[in-house]
């Protein structure tokens, strides 16, 4: 090869080099390879979680970064078109850098929220939301945090409506009423983390916000406290509820 011709060839070697660079290109196994450390991953904390192996497991998107791929996955038992059960964020030398269970994590975030709510843990509080807000935002909150509980604790009644797990959980808000029966329908000033058996929906815990004072819940029903409310669906679910102090004075 003289020497013009090789010139040539180093120029096209070195371009490629730039166009692989700026473009972000990956060996195309490389996608397959992380796909299966996020699966086999996944599987591992699924059975951490519940105890049991996940059955049809779907990988419903896999999105290029400039670093890592993020991966998630759904199983049978919920619509891969509209539901993921996990994410997992894997880089290119096959290692799981971050992992989020959509539902499960939302949960327990919303529970951390309501509490450090109700107990006036402002630090707690803030962090629930440092994830989803901006800090122009943040620092609103914290100046209101102190001023107006009840602006507060609709703040947070809206974070979340119902959300559903493998359409077997739930998690319902005061402002917000369902339909457990086709008798009775409920509308209460805290919330309730619902399961789903067997077709119906059961209560499995119940967690408070701001007591407003008397509510009319359902104006065909005799319900006209939450007491009563919490010992129809006691009777109604065979549950017991546990009795909580609220953590707020009368308004």
């Amino acid at each position: 090869m003289n020497k013009k011709k090789k010139s040539v060839a180093v120029g096209i070697v070195i371009l490629i080099g730039i166009l692989m660079s700026v473009y972000g290109y990956r060996q195309p196994d490389l996608l397959g390879q992380a796909t299966q450390v996020a699966y086999e991953e996944f599987e591992n904390d699924f059975k951490d979680r519940y105890g049991k192996d996940p059955e049809g497991i779907t990988v419903t998107s896999a999105v290029e970064s400039s670093n890592s791929w993020i991966i998630a996955f759904a199983t049978e038992d919920r619509s891969p078109e509209t539901e993921r059960v996990a994410e997992y964020e894997v880089t290119e030398d096959l290692t799981i850098q971050n992992s989020s269970w959509y539902v499960a994590d939302q949960i327990k975030a919303y529970k951390d929220l309501v509490s450090a709510h109700n107990k006036g843990n402002k630090e707690a509080y803030l962090q629930s939301y440092s994830h989803r807000l901006s800090s122009h935002s943040l620092q609103k909150l914290e100046k209101k945090f102190n001023l107006d509980r009840k602006e507060e604790h609709f703040l947070a009644s809206r974070e979340v409506n119902l959300i559903n797990s493998y359409d077997k959980t739930a998690i319902l808000l005061s402002e917000e009423s369902h339909v457990f029966n086709q008798e009775v329908k409920y509308n209460l000033d805290s919330f309730i983390i619902l399961n789903k058996e067997n077709g119906e929906w059961k209560v499995l815990e119940k967690l408070p916000f701001k007591k407003t004072g008397k509510g009319n819940y359902d104006s065909s029903s005799n319900f006209d406290n939450t007491e009563e409310v919490i010992e129809k669906i006691e009777q109604t679910y065979d549950i017991a509820v546990e009795r909580y102090e609220w953590a707020f004075e009368q308004s």
